[in-house]
């Protein structure tokens, strides 16, 4: 069982679903995709108060999502949302959206604060609405490159 209280993982989870729909929104997705990202925002960390083993919340929460019959974009966010990121990279977008959402919400340490910086700035890159897909899509995954550099250091 986490040290966490109920409100607080709710409150982290409706952050990093409004970061989801916004992240989404700025990348014109459609209004299903959008309402997918928000969903996996809100559903990512459900199981985590229950969890016995580190990280086994995302499965918990998957197999839960398949049973409530969501989307598959939203139970494979779900499931992925604390990957390495060679799994992370192959995910469809709602996946990607949730990860570096969740990353966001949660804060880089101080101690990273020069390599927030550029994180910040390829974020905002892969939120900009204009450019092409291919583009956007590549800053997103420069965004998620840049959270395991940071991560691993």
């Amino acid at each position: 069982m986490s040290h966490k209280s109920h409100r607080e993982y709710a409150t982290h989870s409706l952050r990093v679903a409004h970061l989801c729909y916004d992240i989404s929104s700025a990348k014109d997705m459609s209004g299903d995709k959008r309402r997918n990202a928000y969903a996996a925002g809100v559903l990512h960390d459900y199981m985590k108060p229950f969890e016995q083993t580190k990280k086994e919340h995302a499965k918990l929460g998957k197999q839960l999502a398949k049973a409530m019959g969501l989307d598959e974009s939203i139970c494979d966010a779900i499931g992925t949302h604390n990957a390495k990121k060679s799994k992370i990279l192959k995910q469809k977008n709602v996946a990607k959206i949730l990860f570096v959402a969740d990353k966001l919400e949660q804060r880089i340490k101080p101690k990273y604060r020069n390599k927030q910086k550029m994180f910040d700035k390829l974020h905002k890159e892969a939120m900009k609405p204009t450019g092409n897909r291919p583009e956007r899509v590549k800053s997103l995954n420069k965004c998620i490159e840049m959270w395991f550099v940071i991560k691993n250091e």
